[in-house]
């Protein structure tokens, strides 16, 4: 195995953690705020910024963006802003009353996957997948009452398509290299 191969191998396991990390975060933000609604909130404002930085390093490290790239930085700092700022909207409307408790892990866990997805599709394909999986996860959460199995099934899933993704673009670009 070269140094390359070996090299490709292990970023693929780390994207595969990560991905498994943030929907596992998640899921466990939606089942909190199931439990307690009201004290949810942080979590959820800290698992933007942990979804936000995600997002920022699977950009650096597949987009040839560098670093220093002030223009791409500001972008995603405005991007998951505004996902932030929605999420602080839902809890605005708890607190008013427009909307019941219940329902704030379904709301936010959507908001949270419209924003992971629409991140992927203006940076990384990555975060496309988790955001589809974390959008299918909160639907079957509203209408499945069990639902931790089925969230374990769509994180392997989404964990497998990332690692098979990553494989394969990695195959294909050393077919473009030979």
């Amino acid at each position: 195995m070269t140094t390359e191969t070996q090299n490709t191998s292990r970023t693929m396991i780390v994207e595969g953690a990560i991905s498994l990390i943030l929907l596992a975060l998640a899921f466990l933000a939606i089942a909190a705020s199931d439990i307690s609604a009201g004290n949810s909130h942080n979590y959820w404002v800290g698992l933007v910024v942990i979804y936000g930085i995600a997002s920022f390093i699977f950009d650096r490290l597949h987009t040839g963006h560098k670093w220093t790239d002030w223009r791409s930085m500001v972008t995603i700092v405005i991007h998951w802003a505004g996902v932030l700022a929605t999420i602080q909207l839902v809890h605005m409307f708890v607190a008013a009353g427009r909307i019941d408790n219940a329902n704030i892990g379904l709301a936010d866990g959507l908001l949270l996957a419209l924003g992971t997805f629409t991140s992927g599709a203006a940076g990384n394909w990555r975060m496309i997948v988790i955001g589809i999986a974390l959008g299918l996860a909160t639907a079957v959460v509203a209408m499945v009452e069990q639902y931790l199995w089925v969230l374990l099934g769509v994180a392997v899933v989404t964990v497998l398509i990332v690692i098979l993704g990553s494989r394969f673009r990695a195959n294909r670009r050393a077919g473009m290299d030979a």
